[in-house]
Order: structure tokens, then sequence, then C-alpha cells
């Protein structure tokens, strides 16, 4: 997107944000940098060929436009599309927070030649990752995991309505031993086995962990983790039983509980299995004692 675009696009938009700016100041400037991010997004990193610019600046505007005039509705099942998929979410709300963390600042994109990848999606929520992955490799096999039962009903709909093919999808949270605990935060994004996630302790249901370790048994292309505060216990398990060495990539989003300091044992286990890595946090000080914190891991083979 040239300059004069991106100019001409601010003024345009620019006297819309000042009226909502004057209409409500804190919400507005909330607004203003969403969408800030969102335009340097696409100026910062134009050299980064994603396949098809999936999604295109526009897209993301788009979508960005309907959710500041549809926050207000909290109904069950909020409909929106992405593409020519049809995506039932929990809330509109919801929608967007994955929208903008999978497809505006693309987080879990990755490039391979090979063009039917093997994908693992630990913590699949309703599915966006699923579809963003399919929109990259469409003839990608997936396996997605998702305990939350209002999620899973979620995740399953949506890979059905869409005739999403070559992906099995398993009602399991994952940990480094097969039990029955207590899922905190269900039904939302936030849901996890974790105690000391201080997400939502009140609503929670009983579910069943399993083993990463028993669904792997060839090359992994990517394995993608968002289980809130989980991954270490993921990454054991798989370093127990020597899965690891079948993994080519990890896209993790690490959760950091200050009762919980166990990122040294984490990132131990992978030197030890031969990975590189890089961590990718938007943290800036000043600093606080923080009850809890996520930033993100990418790792890789040398």
């Amino acid at each position: 997107m040239s300059i004069k675009k991106t100019i001409f696009l601010v003024l345009i938009l620019g006297g819309i944000f000042l009226y909502l700016f004057i209409q409500n100041n804190k919400q507005s400037k909330i607004h203003l940098r969403n969408f800030a991010r969102i335009i340097k997004q696409e100026l910062t990193e134009p050299e980064i060929k994603y396949k098809n610019r999936i999604p295109s600046l526009m897209e993301n505007i788009y979508k960005y436009f309907v959710y500041l005039f549809s926050t207000g509705s909290e109904n069950l099942q909020a409909i929106n599309y992405i593409r020519n998929f049809k995506i039932l979410s929990n809330t509109n709300a919801e929608f967007y927070t994955l929208y903008q963390e999978i497809f505006t600042e693309k987080l879990y994109f990755f490039d391979l030649k090979n063009e039917k990848p093997f994908i693992v999606d630990c913590g699949s929520n309703i599915g966006m990752s699923i579809l963003f992955f399919k929109l990259l490799y469409p003839n990608s096999e997936i396996l997605g995991f998702e305990p939350s039962d209002i999620n899973f009903n979620l995740l399953k709909k949506n890979i059905e309505d869409n005739n999403l093919d070559n992906i099995k999808i398993f009602k399991k949270a994952l940990s480094n031993k097969i039990e029955s605990l207590k899922l905190y935060g269900t039904g939302t994004p936030l849901g996890s086995i974790i105690r000391d996630n201080p997400h939502n302790r009140s609503n929670y249901e009983i579910i069943e962990t399993d083993l990463l370790s028993n669904y792997i048994n060839k090359k992994v292309d990517l394995l993608k983790i968002d289980t809130e505060g989980a991954e270490t216990l993921i990454i054991k398990d798989l370093d127990s039983k020597n899965k690891l060495n079948l993994i080519d990539k990890i896209i993790m989003e690490y959760h950091h509980f200050t009762a919980q300091n166990k990122l040294s044992d984490l990132l131990s286990i992978l030197e030890k299995n031969n990975f590189a890595y890089q961590i990718c946090s938007d943290q800036h000080p000043p600093m606080e004692n923080r009850l809890a914190q996520h930033f993100f891991i990418y790792a890789y083979k040398k």
C-alpha cells in the first residue's frame, strides 16, 4: 500500500474517529490505537509476502469497523465472515479478539515449501486458528484439541459448516498426565487447567486430560500451542516420549504466572532437543509485579 493511499485513508477515517473521540474519550483512544496497529502492520512489514496477503489491509479495516459498530451485541453464536467462510462465535467481541491476533497480527503465520503440512493445534477454541491454517495451506492435515464443551461445539460446527476436510478434532485438554481436572474459564478464549491462572476461577467444568505424545507418530510441520498455562506440561510429555524429534516448528503462546516460574524448564527442554527459538513480547517499561503475562515463543530446529 502506497504512502499516498495511506495518508488519504487516515484522513478519511480520521473524521470518523474524531467524532467517536468527542463522544467517548477513553474508548475512542482504544479504537485509535487498534486502528493504528492495523495500518502499522501493513506499512512496517511490506517485505513479508504472506500467501495472498491473508487477509488484505482492506479486509482488516472492514472487519475492524464491523466490530466497532457491533460491540454492543453480546448474543450467543454471533455470525461473522472471513473470505467465504462463515464463523460462529460466542460474541462479536470474542470473534474480533481472535481475528485481530490471528489474522491482523498473523501471529501463527509460517512459511513452508511443503504444500501439504501436518499441523497440530493445541487450544483450537472455536476454530479461528484452524481456519487460518486452511487458508494458508488448503491441503494441510490438522489435528485440533479443545476441552471446553461450549467452544468444542462451535469448533465442530465451524468445521462442518465450511466443509473443511482432513481435520480431526478431540475434546481433550493436554497435559503430562491423564486425569480429570477443572477447566477454569470454560466457554472463553481463556480456558485453563492451571489453578494459578487468574481468569474466571469460579466458572469451570470438569474435563479429561490426555497426552499429546499419543497422537504424534510422524513428522509435524507445525505444533501450535495456546493452552493458557499448560505449555510446559505438554512439552515435558513430548520430551519424555522422545516425540520432539518429530516436530519441525513450534509456535507457542507462553503464559507466565508469577506463582509459577517455569520458563527456564521449558527453554532447557527446547535447547536439549536442538531447537533454536525467538521470544516476542509487547511488554514495555515501567515493569510491574504482574500476576500474569503472556508472550510468544517461536521455536525451530537448528
